[in-house]
């Protein structure tokens, strides 16, 4: 397959690019970086993106989004929201426009589409949750159902992804190495984890089974 890959230069994409390629596959990045001539470019914030050069590719997976870490300030919620909502827009009109549509469309999404839920274990028959993450992240995949009848979409909604190239574990590391590392939050809190080897494989499993939605 011919596969675009939107957020290609983060933790999770550089790793799914490194995995899609040595299965085979041709891989091509979305960059904002005009330089990068091996990549297609785009400017989610400024609605650019060249949509014929999105023609002929067998799959998009759609990865773009400002980091969630940091403090949650009035303006670091509104880049986190813009960054989803302006990309995944652009990249669902270009779809739609489209004369060969790719055969499938993963955009990705969170476990914060289920809010906090306590004991109880969510599937994807589970509601939409409370608050900002579950309203963006119902918000962020309504968008891909203009594309319903174009292409296979898949909402991957992804929980925290460890790695030792970065991401979550390597925050988490720091203090223990510096032996000053103590009880997160309350230390009875749930957290959703997946390793980066399964996270990628699982996006590959979604790009070739037909099935799955």
């Amino acid at each position: 397959m011919k596969i675009l890959i939107s957020g290609a230069s983060g933790l999770i994409g550089r790793a799914l690019q490194k995995h899609l390629t040595q299965c085979g596959h041709t891989t091509v990045a979305l960059s904002r970086d005009p330089e990068r001539s091996t990549d297609i470019h785009w400017n989610p914030s400024l609605g650019k993106l060249d949509e014929t050069k999105l023609e002929g590719f067998h799959a998009i997976v759609h990865l773009a989004g400002e980091p969630i870490a940091g403090r949650w300030t009035k303006y670091k919620k509104q880049k986190i929201r813009e960054s989803r909502i302006q990309s995944t827009e652009l990249l669902t009109a270009a779809i739609a426009n489209l004369h060969s549509p790719p055969a499938v469309f993963v955009s990705s999404s969170a476990i914060g589409f289920y809010g906090d839920c306590g004991e109880t274990i969510c599937d994807e028959s589970s509601p939409v949750g409370r608050g900002f993450f579950p309203s963006l992240c119902q918000e962020w995949e309504e968008i891909t159902k203009s594309v319903d009848d174009k292409t296979r979409v898949v909402h991957a909604r992804t929980g925290i992804v460890l790695s030792p190239n970065g991401g979550a574990l390597a925050t988490l590391a720091l203090p223990l190495k510096l032996g000053i590392a103590g009880r997160i939050g309350s230390g009875t809190q749930w957290w959703s984890w997946i390793s980066i080897q399964d996270e990628v494989r699982a996006i590959h499993h979604l790009l070739e089974t037909n099935t799955l939605y």
